[in-house]
């Protein structure tokens, strides 16, 4: 009896003991899954409120807070930095956030970046970058094939989010050995020795000058400027222009023996020009898509604050940028030769100050006429005759620097100014607002 009481006792025990484990494994699963889930709200949660966070210090750059907006972005990504688990040694990231890659000035922007790299580890490190628009890409991939391995795949597009921005170098702030580099301050770094040019740029465009005067119907001994202004289409983006303003620039080029080809999509032609003489590249036939070689081989680019000035730069080729916004922050060291011509603001009618703009935030201000007019503040742009002059400072190989050039250096090392491009001087000889 006792015999059979142990078979009993001992069957008894394992079916007990199988109800155990199978009640195990199905709690298991349960808390699985439950874990899974609420894995995947905190997940959400966490993206939206870093989203949320990185879109208010935007702001604050954007309306004139650059040092505070900046603060914020750099503590949010070395706390993220400090609970990531990274693919790599945490000093180079892997991936180039797609954003470099979505706008022509963006993919101009990533030449300085690999040019950065270069200067302060010796070499740029090979990168993925998710494309989003091929087509703009092709444009550059000749001159970033040796920098990028481009992804066609959205994987990586979906991998891009606010919790993995560590593994990323976004377009906004860059992590650098220890620290993070903003990408003003980063684009400062590059450019300002002074000394920066095409033989000095990672950006190299394959065609030969011959090759890309015979595609533009020029011959071999002619030279042109390349010219390029904003075409807007919102009504209260503060970097709109008056095109004809333009005429007189133009007019001196081709007294001066130059020609101009004008660039950009959907661009109005300028009119009133011998057509030999000014060429909209999209007209030409077998050219249109020469973008990056035109202004490659100009004698420098003529333009209006926009993404070209950006790509022109990264080339190394000279730039006489017009109509610039938020010049305490936007007027940077730039390609040797390059020179800014800012455009004035006002309150109530009076034209502040640089250092007043520096002071008060309002010269890193980047914000539509809308928001400007609320605080009875317009934004005066550049007439014809200072973009003409600007234009002869820039043909003319032996520039001056005045008393008024070293005026602007003691504000902006007094105001810990960001940008430190130069301005025209024949523009700082009759706007006494910018040296006081």
């Amino acid at each position: 009896m006792l015999k059979n009481r142990g078979i009993k006792t001992t069957f008894i025990s394992y079916v007990i003991g199988l109800k155990i484990r199978v009640k195990f494994i199905f709690i298991s699963k349960k808390i699985l899954l439950y874990a899974r889930k609420h894995s995947t709200f905190e997940n959400i949660r966490q993206n939206y409120v870093i989203a949320n966070e990185w879109h208010k210090s935007v702001q604050l750059i954007r309306n004139g807070q650059y040092h505070l907006g900046v603060k914020k972005q750099k503590d949010m990504l070395q706390e993220l930095y400090s609970q990531k688990c990274f693919t790599n040694d945490g000093d180079n990231t892997v991936f180039y956030s797609h954003h470099w890659g979505t706008r022509f000035g963006h993919l101009g922007a990533l030449g300085m970046k690999i040019k950065f790299d270069e200067m302060t580890l010796g070499q740029a490190p090979v990168k993925k970058m998710f494309i989003k628009n091929e087509l703009l890409f092709g444009k550059f991939k000749p001159m970033l094939n040796n920098f990028i391995h481009p992804q066609y795949n959205k994987s990586l597009l979906n991998f891009e989010i606010p919790c993995n921005w560590i593994e990323f170098d976004l377009l906004d702030m860059v992590r650098h050995k220890n620290d993070f580099i903003e990408h003003n301050a980063m684009h400062e770094f590059v450019f300002k020795s002074g000394s920066f040019d095409q033989k000095s740029s990672v950006l190299k465009d394959s065609r030969s000058r011959e090759e890309v005067l015979k595609l533009l119907g020029l011959k071999l001994n002619d030279w042109y400027v390349a010219l390029h202004i904003r075409n807007v289409k919102f009504p209260f983006d503060e970097r709109k222009v008056d095109q004809n303003k333009f005429n007189e620039a133009v007019a001196t080029i081709i007294e001066a023996g130059g020609h101009v080809i004008q660039f950009g999509e959907n661009m109005t032609k300028i009119q009133g020009f011998d057509h030999n003489k000014v060429k909209l590249l999209s007209e030409i036939q077998g050219a249109e898509n020469l973008d990056l070689s035109v202004l490659s081989k100009s004698r420098f680019c003529l333009a209006s604050t926009s993404g070209p000035i950006s790509v022109a730069m990264a080339l190394g080729v000279p730039v006489l940028v017009t109509d610039q916004v938020a010049i305490c922050l936007h007027a940077k060291s730039a390609s040797k030769g390059s020179l800014y011509l800012p455009k004035k603001v006002l309150k109530k009618g009076k034209v502040l100050k640089y250092s007043e703009l520096a002071e008060t935030g309002l010269g890193y201000r980047h914000v539509s006429l809308k928001e400007w007019k609320k605080e009875s503040i317009t934004l005066e742009e550049n007439t014809s005759s200072e973009i003409r002059d600007a234009t002869l400072e820039m043909l003319n190989s032996e520039k001056l620097e005045s008393e008024f050039s070293s005026s602007i250096r003691r504000i902006r090392s007094e105001y810990n100014i960001i940008g430190y491009g130069n301005f025209a001087e024949s523009y700082l000889e009759s706007n006494n607002w910018l040296s006081s």
